[in-house]
């Protein structure tokens, strides 16, 4: 995105940058393509070409039930998903195509903590595994 600014595209991303202190992180290009930029869209559209190549190699040798993409609010990644979900259909095995879901997170940026959290619950208040005392 900065190189494109820096030699004159024209974008809106550094307006909503202006939100973050200045940071252009991928938060920004994806406000920036819901918001109807045009670089950031195609950002977000080649990301997303990436993403879905890497899910469905994945996908291929781990055949997979669902796909859950995570780290984004989920209001701002609809055209991500639907870029990696399109990348992924063209790419994928048939078996693995036709049979995969992919969806968003509903966690969003709380799963780490979510699940730090139930490794300790599950610590004090799960069954015993220790085994037999000697």
């Amino acid at each position: 995105a900065r190189q494109a600014i820096s030699k004159g595209v024209d974008s809106s991303i550094p307006v909503h940058a202006e939100q973050t202190a200045g940071q252009i992180d991928f938060r920004t290009v994806l406000v920036a393509a819901r918001a109807g930029d045009r670089l950031a869209g195609n950002l977000v559209e080649k990301a997303g070409q990436h993403i879905g190549q890497a899910v469905a190699n994945l996908a291929n040798v781990l055949e997979p039930e669902l796909l859950i993409i995570g780290g984004i609010e989920s209001e701002l990644a609809d055209s991500l998903v639907e870029a990696i979900s399109g990348r992924f259909r063209s790419v994928a095995m048939p078996l693995v195509r036709d049979t995969v879901r992919i969806v968003t997170s509903r966690f969003q940026g709380r799963a780490c903590s979510l699940g730090a959290a139930t490794l300790i619950l599950e610590k004090f208040f799960g069954p015993d595994t220790s085994g037999p005392e000697d």
